[in-house]
């Protein structure tokens, strides 16, 4: 009886795992550039095709605004092929049972090479995000020293927020995507958080600028930490202004991988978004050349009760093959709900790792 109840035992770990193993999702980012290549979004399902891939998450907006117009607006012709060539890229997938999610940076807006006039004054961008340090001119050196990408607007820019708003509605009502999917909803990083615009907003709440916190006679953690509050905050409501937005439709955002770190660092509180259901689905661009680092991120992320609304994001453009082999393989031996690619753009130069990966 007792080996009886053993094969059984076997039986139903086996019977999880393949239904676990079933429902992995498995998808693949798709930078925005591909858009415009003629023979795009065929190759785009070819590949998705061989590689088992369910989910794309294709890139329509940048540096603040979407990539293409709508067909009614002709004088831009190459957006315009990007636009023809995404509804194109839809069908296809649909047909071929692959969902599209439209993917949206949020609040990077402009990067280094397409900056801002360098010698105007930061009073005249009242949301432009600066450092502490920094609060006379947008200074690109700056931004270089600290490894930014560019240059982030405030989630208290409701011009920002009302394009925003404007592209998701067009991208659900008029193109019918699976899923939005939101990058760079963050602030840099903590130490350039500073906009005017914040920065009267702050006073106005508290009375005394944010900025005396980061000053030696000054520095008070419970003023750092209500500052951390108010900046969460702002990003908070700015993802339920989202949320409203794309009701019936599969909100997913790609995160920082460190769950310590993310809160605390880049004020992207994810734990508590999904915990809260102001999205279905985040990705933790898990990019990190390094195993252990790669392995810690899993680790920590493991410890959550909501490993099935995590999806693990994996690099391509800084690790060997093997590497790549490996944290897919580690990936899938976990309970999280799937794993996503970086990037389909940087695979297809790689013929030798596609043939391994459609192994």
């Amino acid at each position: 009886m007792k080996i009886k109840y053993v094969l059984y035992f076997v039986f139903l770990l086996l019977l999880t795992f393949g239904q676990s193993a079933a429902n992995f999702r498995n998808g693949l980012w798709v930078v925005r550039h591909v858009l415009q290549e003629d023979r795009g979004p065929e190759e785009i399902v070819v590949t998705a095709k061989r590689l088992k891939i369910n989910d794309l998450y294709v890139q329509v907006r940048a540096l603040g605004q979407l990539f293409f117009t709508s067909e009614k607006k002709l004088n831009l012709l190459p957006k315009n092929q990007a636009y023809h060539s995404f509804k194109k890229l839809i069908k296809l997938a649909h047909r071929n049972h692959i969902r599209v999610h439209a993917w949206l940076n949020i609040l990077y807006i402009s990067d280094l090479g397409s900056k801002p006039n360098k010698k105007m004054a930061l009073n005249e961008h009242p949301y432009i995000l600066h450092s502490v340090h920094d609060s006379t001119y947008l200074r690109m050196k700056t931004l270089k020293h600290a490894g930014i990408e560019g240059f982030f607007t405030d989630p208290l820019d409701e011009q920002n927020s009302k394009r925003i708003e404007r592209d998701i509605r067009f991208l659900i009502d008029s193109l019918a995507v699976d899923g939005i999917h939101l990058d760079y909803l963050r602030y840099p990083s903590l130490s350039f958080s500073f906009s005017n615009a914040g920065r009267t907003a702050y006073i106005l709440k508290n009375y005394y600028d944010p900025v005396s916190i980061y000053t030696k006679e000054n520095k008070n953690g419970e003023m750092l930490a209500a500052y951390r509050s108010f900046l969460n905050d702002n990003i908070t409501r700015t993802l339920k202004n989202i949320r409203l937005w794309s009701l019936g439709t599969e909100l997913s955002i790609a995160v920082k991988p460190n769950l310590e770190n993310a809160p605390r660092e880049y004020i992207q509180n994810w734990p508590e978004w999904i915990n809260q259901g102001l999205c279905d689905a985040v990705i933790l661009m898990n990019y990190s050349p390094n195993r252990d680092d790669f392995l810690k991120n899993l680790h920590l992320a493991a410890r959550l009760k909501t490993k099935t609304k995590i999806l693990i994001g994996i690099a391509s453009y800084n690790i060997d093959s093997k590497s790549i082999l490996s944290r897919i393989k580690q990936s899938r031996e976990t309970d999280f709900a799937g794993m996503v690619l970086f990037s389909y753009n940087d695979l297809i130069l790689k013929k030798k790792l596609l043939r391994k990966l459609q192994q």
